[in-house]
C-alpha cells in the first residue's frame, strides 16, 4: 500500500471511532433492555397481585420502575466485563 492510501484508512478508522463513542451515549445495551423489562414485569404484577385500579398516573409508576431498572442492568453488565 502507498503512504496516501494507509494514511487515508488511517483517518477513517479514527473517523469512525470517533462516531462510535458519540454514539455510544445514546446506545441501549441488552442488559439495560433486559433490566428495563424486569422492571416492567414487577410493576404489573404488584398492579395485579395488590388489585389496584389502572389509571393514567401508572404511566410515572412504570417511569419510575423501568429507569432505575436499566441503569442497574447497565452497571451490573459494566461490571461483569
Amino acid at each position: 500500500m502507498e503512504d496516501k492510501e494507509k494514511e487515508e484508512l488511517l483517518r477513517a478508522n479514527q473517523e469512525l471511532a470517533e462516531e462510535n463513542r458519540r454514539m455510544a451515549k445514546y446506545y441501549l445495551s441488552p442488559s439495560q433492555i433486559i433490566g428495563g423489562c424486569i422492571g416492567l414485569i414487577i410493576y404489573i404484577l404488584i398492579k395485579s397481585i395488590g388489585n389496584y385500579d389502572w389509571v393514567i398516573v401508572d404511566i410515572f409508576g412504570i417511569i419510575i420502575f423501568v429507569c432505575p431498572a436499566m441503569i442497574i442492568g447497565m452497571v451490573l453488565f459494566n461490571k461483569l466485563d
